[in-house]
């Protein structure tokens, strides 16, 4: 009885952050970060007012007076939302205990993973796990096994995630798998490829070189047909030889099992038919761009631009986001990126990745309206299957080698039943759509980069695009984005 009435009546102490975390406020919502864990999440907006009444250290009492009043709800409704807010902050550790208990259970699996994650709850469940119990509120049903978990191994649980978390690979992946994975027989592709590289020493290599970035890459083809199949992808990236600038050479070898692209002795890459071949330098080149550029995150957008402002598309697979760039860019817009928007590590300025925008079958239809030789170009298969077409931009549609400021940020949708139409997102909306976008995050984040990505977003007239018309599409981004 005594739990049912401390989880009923708000206390009059007042509710303290740990200090493991900073909100910052983005319209009405917020973003809220802790930098030792590398958690980033979206607030709505009652909890960003529930959080910013803890950070002003009002009592339990005091926000739910508050939030009940700023929300419009009954004083039952707002003890039931602000309780949970706090139980799940407090589980965390952001949050020192608070006087209010939800009167909703825990069950024993969220009870543990807030013991997991929080060493604060660690050490007082080895201290005394009853306690630590009726503090989570666990399920009456399962508090006795609750109480009986093993401290040592909980911690041990929990270290081992706290390294796997902290891991921050930077190398570029290596295909080091086909060192020892047997391609023919016992022979790797390593072997068969450092055997046929040495038949063909004498045989004069088709050389092309190409930059994306500030990285240099000479290729050496070992046949026409192999370059014939990519060079038309990369024919936008070539560049004069300069041996002074090439970053990395590599050679594209021929064998019976396949196409092999060595660096050196290194396996970059590997095609078993020349179908695939394209796909793997491409997605290689992009690769060793990346690697060799300091950015802050990478996003998979289009991006295209408008005078020196840009605009962002991200979107996933199938969302019309390749159709639309080609779209907007035979418009008059210039071209920057089908697929890989970098944002720059100090400005969050984007950098131009030009690679070839890939068109799957189903668009392929509705580009021959404005690109009649799409319908021509060699079909492509990339390793998960899925056939593509690339369409090289043209030189005087790319944009020059520097990074523009971003302007819009617009959300394509493709739905063939949907009205097309822009409709306004809120920041906190467009960032968390965003964030489901980002492909690779290179260094760990920290306040300072936490708060440059909110104040960008803050800046930003954001969009969702739901279109069934690629014609209207492409007439309503234009009218919105003027220079």
């Amino acid at each position: 009885m005594e739990e049912l009435d401390r989880a009923s009546r708000p206390s009059g102490s007042s509710v303290r952050t740990t200090g493991d975390g900073r909100l910052f406020v983005l319209g009405q919502e917020g973003v809220f970060f802790a930098p030792e864990r590398q958690e980033l999440y979206i607030f709505n907006a009652p909890a960003t007012f529930v959080w910013c009444s803890v950070e002003e250290a009002s009592t339990d009492a005091e926000i739910v007076e508050r939030y009940a009043e700023v929300f419009g709800v009954d004083r039952i409704r707002a003890q039931a939302d602000v309780a949970r807010l706090l139980a799940q902050w407090r589980g965390a550790g952001y949050i020192e205990q608070p006087g209010l208990l939800p009167e909703e259970p825990v069950p024993f699996e969220v009870a543990l993973t807030r013991l997991i994650v929080n060493p604060r709850l660690r050490s007082a469940f080895a201290r005394d796990p009853c306690a630590t119990a009726i503090e989570l509120n666990v399920d009456l049903e399962v508090r006795g096994v609750f109480t009986m978990l093993d401290p040592t191994e909980i911690d041990a649980q929990a270290n081992r995630l706290q390294k796997r978390a902290s891991r921050r690979d930077m190398a570029m992946p290596l295909a080091d798998s086909m060192l020892t994975t047997a391609v023919a027989g016992d022979r790797t592709a390593l072997d068969l490829a450092v055997a046929r590289k040495l038949q063909q020493a004498d045989a004069p290599p088709i050389e092309c070189c190409y930059r994306m970035l500030a990285t240099h890459v000479r290729i050496r083809y070992a046949s026409a047909a192999q370059a014939a199949r990519v060079h038309p992808v990369l024919t936008h990236l070539r560049v004069e030889h300069d041996p002074t600038e090439t970053s990395v050479s590599l050679d594209v070898v021929e064998t019976e099992e396949g196409h092999v692209i060595l660096d050196e002795l290194v396996v970059r890459g590997y095609a078993r038919t020349l179908q695939g071949l394209a796909p793997v330098v491409k997605h290689l080149i992009a690769q060793m761009a990346r690697a060799r550029s300091s950015y802050f995150m990478e996003i998979h957008a289009g991006v295209v631009a408008r005078g020196d402002k840009c605009l962002l598309l991200p979107g996933p697979s199938g969302s019309g986001k390749s159709t639309l760039t080609l779209a907007l860019v035979e418009s008059g817009f210039d071209y920057l990126s089908d697929e890989v928007a970098l944002l720059d590590d100090k400005t969050l300025a984007v950098h131009p990745f030009p690679l070839s925008i890939g068109i799957k079958p189903p668009a392929v239809p509705v580009v021959e309206r404005f690109r009649p030789e799409v319908a021509a170009l060699d079909v492509h298969m990339r390793d998960d299957g899925k056939t593509v077409r690339y369409v090289a931009p043209a030189r005087g549609r790319c944009a020059a080698d520097v990074a523009l400021p971003a302007r819009w940020l617009i959300f394509p949708r493709y739905d063939p039943n949907a009205r097309t139409a822009l409709q306004p997102m809120t920041p906190s909306a467009a960032l968390r759509r965003l964030l489901e976008q980002c492909t690779s995050l290179p260094e760990l984040l920290d306040e300072t980069r936490v708060e440059r990505l909110v104040q960008w977003m803050r800046r930003l007239p954001c969009f969702d695009l739901p279109m069934s018309s690629l014609k209207e599409a492409v007439e309503q981004v234009q009218h919105v984005c003027t220079p």
